[in-house]
């Protein structure tokens, strides 16, 4: 009798720990998917592409570069091949793509494996949160998401389960990001959007610089490395072609650091650890910076028409024979653009601030916030200003609110601002960003937020925002709280 109630108290313990768990997975599957139009909403559909193409075919795999950085429609008439374009989102993981589509390529098949050349992608690095977001679509995805990150995944359906309600029951509909939105991402999985020139302030992001080191590589990359070389032997055995080329890359962004002789033995230490041909040369993917669009990876309609050239000419002299189409010369780099910078009024938020004229990029001649005037250091809120003295105010330079004591930054919707540069809030203790427009995330971050709030900072932002359309803001690991009225406040 006493053994009996023992294994009833054992089975009624598991209940209580087991229901509720149960519970929030059979809510997260079992409602209508709220991430569709976010970018991670494509997702389901390359990873349907990739199982439902029955021919031989050539897989891209990596990340956003992949993604911004292919004509799979011109590939396929190159080499003779259908295409898919198997990268997303640098906040996925390689791994998990690697995970994802390893079961949907067969014998015949050609990989091509193109990570950005990052500490970041080139690890095991596994984000639930995002992952999560980009199932919700499909979550039959999730039986070939690694068992490995299994854990990790359901300790972050709690808090999704939790956003996914909030979006379910709010009055406002998701609004996707203006550019990162499943709507961009074509059939082939490549992007589609309009990007016509360089829209990067400085011609390049500073905040992301790109080190052709050996010291590039983290400590992650070793374990990284074992996991791929598992990869590509599965893939072989089964037999498929496996390569590995290059992402491209802004010639603007490299390091002081980066020189011939540190590309070389980057390059001989990536050759020495991936178990794969090299087929591409990394000079050919170092690409002028008129060919790129907003990050020092993705490239504009004139750079993918480059780096596709440049993959099939590659894939055509690799030990798989590919047969196609005639690859036409490549585009020139459109001109790197220019803008206008004046500002014709008067904003009463300039006398808080102190300035530094611009001297190079788009924006040349305008200003940048420095830091706070003495006046701006006894404010607890402050709203970043359009224009000051006749000019327009683009970015927020290192220690731009430092040295105060503000805690609650404004940003309206007629701002200017096009970026804050890493060390922009060192010493300043804010911990509330309030923006009042749905194209914020068109206002490139810093790295990091380091000299902020960090235990208390919240973005607030507009209602209907979807967190997974804010790219590089939602890489940030910051709170967001979505109560923020889209007529501006301030």
């Amino acid at each position: 009798m006493k053994k009996a109630k023992i294994i009833l108290s054992v089975v009624a313990t598991l209940l209580v720990l087991i229901l509720p768990f149960l519970s929030v997975v059979t809510f997260i599957m079992a409602t209508p998917p709220q991430y569709s139009a976010s970018f991670t909403g494509a997702l389901n559909e390359k990873y349907d592409r990739l199982y439902s193409i029955k021919e031989n075919k050539i897989v891209v795999v990596g990340g956003s570069s992949v993604a911004f950085g292919l004509d799979s429609a011109a590939l396929e008439e190159y080499t003779g091949m259908p295409v898919v374009n198997f990268g997303l989102y640098a906040a996925l993981g390689t791994k998990l793509m690697l995970d994802l589509s390893e079961d949907g390529i067969k014998k015949g098949d050609v990989v091509v494996i193109a990570p950005e050349l990052d500490p970041q992608t080139l690890s095991m690095y596994f984000n639930s949160r995002t992952t999560l977001e980009a199932l919700d679509d499909d979550y039959s995805m999730m039986l070939d998401v690694g068992f490995d990150n299994w854990f990790n995944l359901f300790g972050g359906m709690w808090s999704f389960a939790g956003d996914k309600l909030a979006l379910m029951l709010s009055d406002v509909p998701p609004v996707p990001d203006v550019r990162y939105n499943s709507a961009n991402i074509n059939e082939y999985g490549d992007y589609s959007g309009e990007r016509k020139e360089n829209v990067m302030a400085y011609w390049y992001d500073k905040n992301t610089p790109i080190n052709l080191t050996p010291d590039m590589l983290g400590d992650g990359f070793s374990e990284f490395a074992d996991y791929l070389n598992g990869y590509i032997t599965r893939l072989k055995l089964k037999g498929a072609e496996v390569y590995f080329s290059f992402c491209p890359m802004n010639e603007m962004a490299l390091t002081v650091g980066t020189t011939a002789e540190s590309k070389a033995a980057l390059v001989e230490l990536l050759k020495e650890s991936i178990n794969c041909e090299f087929i591409s040369d990394i000079d050919d993917y170092i690409l002028e910076a008129g060919y790129f669009f907003d990050t020092n990876f993705h490239l504009n309609d004139a750079g993918v028409k480059v780096r596709t050239a440049r993959l099939a000419k590659d894939l055509k002299l690799s030990s798989f024979a590919v047969t196609g189409g005639i690859i036409p010369d490549e585009p020139h780099a459109p001109a790197l653009p220019g803008a206008d910078i004046l500002y014709m009024g008067y904003d009463e938020n300039e006398k808080y601030f102190t300035y530094e004229l611009i001297d190079e990029g788009t924006y040349k001649g305008a200003y940048a916030i420095s830091g706070l005037s003495e006046l701006g250091k006894t404010q607890t809120e402050l709203t970043v200003p359009v224009g000051a003295e006749g000019l327009q105010v683009i970015f927020a330079y290192e220690g731009a609110f430092s040295g105060g004591v503000v805690k609650r930054l404004n940003i309206t919707a007629d701002t200017n601002l096009e970026q804050f540069m890493n060390g922009a809030f060192s010493d300043s203790g804010i911990n509330q960003i309030y923006f009042y427009s749905k194209t914020f995330s068109l206002i490139v971050p810093p790295a990091d937020f380091v000299g902020a709030d960090l235990k208390n900072l919240k973005v607030h932002i507009p209602e209907g925002m979807n967190e997974s359309g804010l790219y590089e803001w939602s890489q940030r690991g910051l709170d967001f709280v979505y109560d923020v009225k889209v007529k501006s406040e301030v």
